[in-house]
């Protein structure tokens, strides 16, 4: 498995400040925020490229807003692709409909996958593959919802899993280990406790990130495993370093 960082991990710093940090640790890649770092321009996404390529780290996903189900996508999409394409990113990360999958309509869900089946074509037109959020306000945020989705649609979606929000630790293992098979990207942050109202190293995690990772490696998982938020109770660059090093640990 790689280690890469989302930029979205300091949106306050200018991604080329965050790239800056991230180079001076042991880190493979990035994942570029789609709004306040890539923001639509077709020049800033070649200019992280040109950046991130002088700091020897690579760009497996871009971090876009697209979603797929949602009105705008039919205007939206092609861009995205192509601000993809600048970044010479590997995967788009992309957004699975506005409904949670208990409540979710026959109508939208049949839109959300015929989306998806649009942008597959589409992507892999361009030798990129689909990596689909796993969040609230989504047909995503359940278990069951996620792996229909990804059954549903062509073979080049798959997930980027993420730990739910639960107060059972063991819950996120029984998740992992159900959707592993089923991801193409892992986003890692936590917090201390389930109801914590910050996060926290993942050092100090309520949750058994080690266990995940296990999960993620018996499935044969061979992605990203990238860190999307940091604590905030101490600066920028030690926090991410220091979630750098657990994971390094965890996987040596």
């Amino acid at each position: 498995m790689y280690v890469g960082v989302c930029t979205i991990s300091n949106k306050e710093l200018p991604v080329t400040d965050v790239i800056d940090v991230v180079a001076n640790l042991d880190v493979d890649g990035i994942e570029p925020w789609g709004r306040g770092h890539v923001d639509g321009s077709l020049e800033r996404a070649r200019e992280i490229k040109d950046r991130a390529a002088a700091a020897d780290l690579d760009i497996p996903v871009y971090g876009s807003y697209l979603r797929p189900g949602d009105e705008s996508f039919d205007a939206e999409y092609e861009h995205e692709l192509a601000l993809c394409e600048a970044l010479e990113a590997d995967l788009i990360r992309v957004w699975a409909g506005s409904e949670e999958y208990e409540e979710v309509s026959s109508d939208h869900w049949d839109t959300v996958v015929e989306d998806f089946e649009t942008l597959a074509d589409a992507a892999e037109a361009v030798g990129v593959d689909v990596t689909v959020e796993r969040h609230s306000g989504t047909v995503t945020n359940a278990r069951a919802g996620a792996a229909r989705l990804i059954d549903e649609t062509p073979d080049t979606v798959g997930l980027n899993w993420q730990a739910v929000h639960t107060p059972d630790p063991e819950t996120i293992i029984e998740d992992a280990v159900e959707l592993a098979p089923l991801s193409n990207n892992v986003h890692v942050q936590t917090a201390a406790a389930p109801d914590a109202g910050e996060r926290c190293p993942l050092a100090y995690s309520y949750a058994d990130i080690e266990g995940v990772i296990d999960a993620f490696a018996a499935a044969g998982f061979d992605g990203y495993l990238e860190i999307e938020f940091v604590t905030q109770r101490c600066s920028y660059a030690p926090a991410v370093a220091a979630d750098v090093a657990f994971l390094r640990r965890v996987l040596a």
